[in-house]
C-alpha cells in the first residue's frame, strides 16, 4: 500500500475542508457591522483572527505535504494485549490522525522513536 500517496490525499482533503470554512469565514467577516456601526458587536474581529487561523492551518498543511513529498512512511503492526494496532510512522506535526483503522504517528513521539530503534 502507497501510505505516501494516501497521507498526501489525505492532508490535501484537510485543506478543501479549510478552504471552504476560510471562504465562509471571510464572508461573514465582510458582512460582520464594524467598530463604527456596533460597538459591542466583536463579530468582525473575531472573524478576522479566524480568517488569520484558518490561513496558518493551510499553510502548515501545504507544509506537511512538501515534507511527505521527500518522505518514506514506515508501516508497522504493534499487538499488546491481544490487540493489534496498525501504525505509520510520519515526520512531526503530521501524527496524531488516523486514516481508515492506521494511526499516524509522528517519529519523535515516545512511540516513533521506539519503533524507530
Amino acid at each position: 500500500m502507497d501510505w505516501k500517496a494516501k497521507i498526501i490525499q489525505s492532508l490535501e482533503s484537510e485543506i478543501i475542508v479549510l478552504n471552504k470554512a476560510l471562504e465562509t469565514a471571510k464572508v461573514a467577516q465582510r458582512e460582520a457591522p464594524s467598530a463604527m456601526e456596533s460597538a459591542s458587536n466583536t463579530t468582525r474581529s473575531e472573524m478576522e483572527r479566524m480568517v488569520t487561523a484558518l490561513e496558518i492551518d493551510i499553510d502548515t498543511i501545504k507544509k506537511n505535504i512538501k515534507i511527505m513529498e521527500n518522505y518514506k512512511p514506515k508501516y508497522h503492526k504493534v499487538t499488546n494485549n491481544g490487540k493489534t494496532l496498525k501504525i505509520v510512522l510520519v515526520p512531526g506535526g503530521i501524527g496524531g490522525k488516523k486514516i481508515d483503522d492506521v494511526m499516524l504517528v509522528s517519529e519523535s513521539s515516545p512511540i516513533g522513536k521506539k519503533l524507530l530503534v
